[in-house]
């Protein structure tokens, strides 16, 4: 049995060159490629972990006192210079001002969107800078705020929408009669 393996061997080494050099390529290309999925698994835990420090404790303790005061003009420039860094949505501090500015300004869908980056940031185990002081809420605090604010906004939609079909039933409705 040997004795044949050898002979056939023998006769066809070019086929059995060929097939060793193809599985040789094979596992070669399966351990770079586990190598590679290691690597970029590796990369994408650093980053998904690992809290990012854009607005920090200086910029908490800048916009603190115009949160406290309700000045939004002040705030408003903070929040300008916030939302030209790269990542600020990732920081729990930008997120922070930015819900403070947009519940201070009315802006429900604003104020929803940067209240979301809160919770993330929060769920990432990332917590608020102490630089806001007495400025502080807590998310549930902030998230009753935002609802508010999205209650008035359909109330006021609620209340034009019905002056103007007073109006028309009045005869007004825009036409020149």
């Amino acid at each position: 049995m040997i004795d044949r393996l050898r002979k056939w061997i023998g006769q066809h080494k070019v086929i059995v060159a060929v097939v060793i050099v193809v599985l040789l390529a094979v596992l070669v290309a399966a351990i770079a490629w586990l190598v590679w999925q290691g690597v970029t698994r590796s990369k994408n835990d650093e980053t998904s972990t690992t809290p990012m420090y854009v607005c920090g404790w200086e910029q908490a303790y800048e916009a603190a006192p115009f949160i406290i005061d309700n000045k939004t003009t002040e705030l408003g420039k903070i929040v300008d210079t916030t939302i030209e860094k790269d990542g600020y949505k990732q920081d729990i501090d930008c997120a922070y001002i930015l819900t403070r500015y947009y519940i201070m300004t009315g802006q429900s869908d604003e104020a929803k969107a940067s209240l979301a980056d809160v919770r993330t940031q929060l769920d990432k185990g990332q917590s608020l800078s102490d630089g806001f002081g007495g400025a502080l809420m807590s998310y549930d605090e902030l998230k009753v705020l935002v609802d508010d604010i999205e209650s008035y906004k359909q109330n006021i939609e609620l209340k034009q929408e019905n002056d103007l079909d007073e109006i028309d039933k009045l005869g007004g409705g825009g036409q020149n009669q």
